[in-house]
């Protein structure tokens, strides 16, 4: 289907899953298709930001189809749907689209009864294609895992430098123009674009060092150790120098996350408690929120906050201590 709103009609939401993604994807692939279609130079800049050769029969509207979620089969007859693939006579390149979801996993069962683990990139390599592949992964945030098994992938992006290619490109076709500008102003509205610092920083700097020692006031009498990253901050949640679990929040600051990853109570959680959790594919683990709209957290005092927090910690960290054992 080549029109987008007959596209847009088959991504309907569920109650944990929004369709934002796929949306994004028909949106943004309609704009692929008409600059091809018009021969303007958007559709060869974007193939660029990729460092994808641009050989002639890739720049053809007449030789290359961009379509979106195709199916493909893989070496081992399993079915996948690559977000966008470009088809040109002499190969074909796929671009797996990330918004606020992780690259996924899947758990593979062999003839043999081995079951293995891959993720999306893995499978894409495994795509049973007669021409060359190419594949790249586009995020909205940083992806740090390591694709050396799969000779095929190319590179990562982020969407924020599309973001800077289509807000700096001028074109002269009304209708081109028209729609970018109408992706651009989407991708601002979901924080796609290159964030501009203000004023607002200094408060929001007071503002998280506060709710870090509000934790920390509510993890008194609980072993911890201080954990940070590029996208997180937080603690570890530690018995005997063993870590159990962690509570923090990541970059996009709307909850907190505590998280069960000890192995047994990884393996108590699954078999009795999966329906309260929530399993995270990539770090193999469970996980529960508190959220901050959901609690009324900032209409709090700050007596009442610490104490709101507390309360959530302390039944969660005794059911780590019971579904992992270190309760004695």
């Amino acid at each position: 289907m080549d029109n987008l709103f007959t596209n847009l009609t088959q991504f309907k939401p569920q109650d944990t899953i929004t369709p934002a993604e796929n949306f994004f994807t028909e949106m943004f692939t309609f704009l692929l298709r008409y600059c091809l279609a018009q021969g303007t130079k958007l559709f060869p800049l974007f193939l660029e930001m990729f460092e994808i050769e641009l050989t002639s029969d890739l720049i053809k509207a007449d030789n290359v189809k961009i379509e979106t979620r195709q199916a493909y089969f893989t070496i081992n007859n399993k079915q996948v749907y690559p977000d966008i693939a470009i088809t040109a006579p002499s190969r074909i390149i796929f671009i797996e689209v990330k918004l606020e979801s992780n690259v996924n996993t899947y758990l593979i069962d062999h003839i043999e009864a081995d079951r293995e683990t891959i993720n999306q990139i893995q499978m894409y390599q495994r795509i049973d294609s007669f021409k060359p592949k190419e594949i790249y992964l586009l995020t909205k945030y940083f992806c740090d895992t390591n694709f050396d098994n799969c000779p095929d992938f190319k590179g990562k992006r982020r969407w924020r430098e599309v973001y800077e290619l289509l807000n700096k490109y001028k074109s002269k076709d009304l209708v081109e123009a028209f729609l970018v500008k109408e992706i651009v102003g989407f991708m601002e509205v979901k924080n796609m674009a290159t964030p501009k610092v203000s004023y607002e920083l200094m408060k929001g700097m007071e503002a998280l060092r506060s709710l870090l020692s509000q934790i920390e006031i509510a993890l008194e009498g609980i072993p911890y150790k201080k954990s940070f990253g590029y996208e997180w901050m937080g603690y570890w949640l530690v018995h005997e120098d063993k870590k159990l679990g962690w509570i923090g929040t990541y970059a996009d600051g709307n909850k907190l996350t505590f998280q069960f990853s000890e192995k047994n109570a990884v393996k108590e959680v699954e078999q009795k408690h999966s329906e309260d959790f929530e399993w995270n594919h990539t770090k193999k683990h469970f996980e529960t929120y508190f959220d901050f709209e959901k609690n009324y957290y900032f209409c709090l005092s700050a007596d009442e906050q610490v104490r709101k927090l507390k309360e959530w910690i302390d039944l969660n960290y005794r059911k780590l201590l019971d579904y992992s054992g270190a309760r004695k």
